[in-house]
């Protein structure tokens, strides 16, 4: 069985931020059965690249076998019952439900202008520095998407009244009538040895 500590420290020389490692604990989704490998669940954000950069840094290793999948969990009497759910191209979750602070192409390029002009009838020192910092990151996060061709898979999410951030439309979870869904890897051993 493969040894969920041991796909921890793995991944961990490959991925600095923050993950999760689980046992697959069931074949058909309702019953429990003995650990079927270890599925590594990165961040909800993370892109699709760098889960299949991940998925090939592991199966590098000749002990391993690894492909991209996706996985349901349901909670079931203080412990999770993960099974996989799609092992064949499995896609991310688009978010439908939009927050009311997510700003398209278009009302970004609008947002930008309005905030350029705004800084050419301000007065004080203050209110100028911040519409400054205002349009130097609202143009920042607009030229990222733009350089990098994000607008199909991105927004820009207003933060707060003053500040911008990129909003990921694409995720690697999603709950759907007490049914959680991950995108991840998951990882078994190399029968090929």
């Amino acid at each position: 069985m493969v040894s969920r500590e041991k796909i921890h420290e793995l991944v961990k020389l490959f991925y600095q931020h923050t993950f999760k490692t689980f046992y697959i604990n069931s074949e058909d989704g309702k019953e429990f059965s003995k650990p079927l490998g270890v599925f590594v669940s990165l961040g909800m954000t993370t892109k699709l690249k760098t889960l299949e950069n991940i998925r090939d840094f592991i199966s590098a290793n000749k002990d391993f076998k690894a492909k991209i999948v996706e996985i349901s969990s349901k909670r079931v009497d203080d412990q999770f019952l993960n099974a996989l759910v799609e092992t064949e191209n499995p896609q991310q979750y688009r978010i439908e439900e939009l927050p009311n602070n997510i700003i398209s192409r278009e009302e970004a390029y609008e947002e930008l202008e309005k905030l350029k002009n705004e800084m050419n009838l301000r007065t004080s020192l203050e209110d100028l520095t911040e519409k400054t910092h205002q349009v130097k990151k609202l143009k920042a996060l607009i030229d990222n998407l733009e350089e990098t061709h994000g607008w199909d898979s991105h927004a820009i999410q207003r933060d707060g009244d003053s500040d911008y951030r990129i909003f990921h439309l694409f995720v690697n979870y999603a709950k759907k009538e007490g049914v959680e869904f991950r995108l991840g890897i998951f990882v078994d051993e190399n029968d090929d040895i």
